[in-house]
């Protein structure tokens, strides 16, 4: 059997999938359409033989700025444009609206037919901001025709699929492990850990999906996982400070949002993790929130066993609950900052809102990102959080 090699020539073997044959040759399954486009086609059959382009990959053509889409190589025409990217989550995603009449233009229909997991990309004014495939076609006649088009990073079949052996290992970091379920998928693990501790004994239940067993694995040592730009796996810990990139005061043109909802049933006083351990009595550990004033209790079982990772998958468990209970929306109008760059996940900015009860400037870590593009304009959602919610410590709470 032999081996698709890029810059060479391939037959192609029965039970190949283009995809496949990209994700050989050049580890990223995406590429696909440029083995079409090299050899002329659009479908493949066992015996024919392919030009496999060279390893250096062809930057796509986007003849507009502002929010694109591409389809399979395709610039397409959309009537919204929505993408999402978050700190927080394995994926990032985007939709769009289209106007769509089937038969009018074959090479739209057939980048967007159902099942096609079409490769994908999105940018802002020629700077990529996901790479990923097309999950869901949703046509309509209701009004007008028209399609609705949703994508994923291609993290994504990461998430939602099943693990694969092995399904015990021992003596593994984080970061070994990613890589292990991440093999399957072709999935690159990119890390910015300083230390990765090592799982003494690492199990799972074969029915679990690759996704939730290793978001259970980084809970437990305080990691959060989300997707490059490129669709690839990033393992990170945030850092509690930095220099912001902007000010966001209330009051001040182009900001707007400025509404909460803070919720003491989202906060409890004491997050205790306890470890399942096969012989021993079971550790545990306890993080607590010292800005909840009431007696109030969360309990968890993990798998790790040493007390030192205990401590960090409780003070994980305490960031979970304060993320969520602490964020704060905000719009601004356009999708750049003064100075002409995007908002980005992770950035830092600071906050001035009396409304929200932070009268004074605050320092704030962007948890999420959502750009749209319709006939009202360009409008950023930002998410922001304390930064100090990351950090398994005492919270600094704003408004204090």
């Amino acid at each position: 059997m032999s081996k698709p090699i890029a810059g060479q020539q391939y037959t192609v073997e029965t039970g190949d999938t283009i995809e496949r044959i990209a994700s050989i040759a050049y580890g990223d399954s995406t590429r696909s359409r440029e083995i079409l486009n090299a050899n002329q086609t659009d479908i493949i059959i066992p015996g024919i033989i392919l030009n496999l382009p060279s390893e250096n990959k062809i930057d796509p053509l986007i003849s507009s700025d502002g929010l694109v889409l591409l389809v399979d190589g395709l610039e397409i025409p959309t009537e919204s444009l929505r993408f999402l990217e978050s700190i927080e989550t394995i994926v990032d995603g985007w939709t769009a609206v289209i106007a769509w009449a089937p038969g009018l233009n074959p090479a739209l229909d057939r980048a967007i037919r159902p099942y096609s997991y079409s490769s994908a990309q999105i940018f802002l004014d020629r700077e990529l901001l996901g790479t990923g495939r097309l999950y869901v076609t949703s046509p309509s006649l209701e009004t007008r025709q028209g399609c609705s088009l949703e994508f994923w990073s291609l993290t994504a079949d990461f998430v939602d699929s099943a693990l694969k052996p092995p399904y015990e290992e021992n003596e593994v970091t984080l970061k070994q492990r990613a890589e292990t379920l991440a093999q399957p998928f072709s999935l690159k693990v990119i890390s910015n850990l300083e230390q990765d501790g090592v799982f003494d004994r690492v199990t799972a239940d074969p029915s679990q999906t690759s996704g939730a067993h290793l978001l259970s694995l980084a809970k437990q040592r305080g990691v959060l996982i989300s997707s490059t730009t490129k669709g690839e796996l990033s393992l990170s810990i945030p850092k509690i400070t930095g220099e912001p990139v902007a000010t966001i005061e209330e009051g001040v043109e182009g900001y707007t949002g400025f509404n909460a909802s803070y919720d003491g049933r989202k906060r409890f006083s004491d997050y205790r993790v306890i470890g399942e351990t096969p012989f021993d009595e079971p550790n545990n550990a306890v993080s607590k929130d010292k800005g909840v004033s009431v007696t109030r209790f969360k309990t968890k079982t993990v798998g790790e066993t040493t007390q030192g990772e205990m401590k960090k998958a409780a003070d994980f468990e305490k960031t979970k609950f304060l993320s969520d209970a602490l964020t704060l929306p905000i719009s601004v109008r356009g999708f750049k900052r003064l100075n002409g760059d995007r908002w980005k996940k992770g950035e830092y900015v600071t906050l001035i809102s009396p409304t929200l009860f932070i009268e004074k400037g605050f320092l704030m870590l962007i948890k999420s990102v959502e750009l749209l593009s319709d006939s009202s304009g360009e409008i950023t959602s930002l998410t922001l959080v304390p930064p100090s919610v990351y950090s398994g410590d005492d919270i600094e709470e704003p408004w204090l």
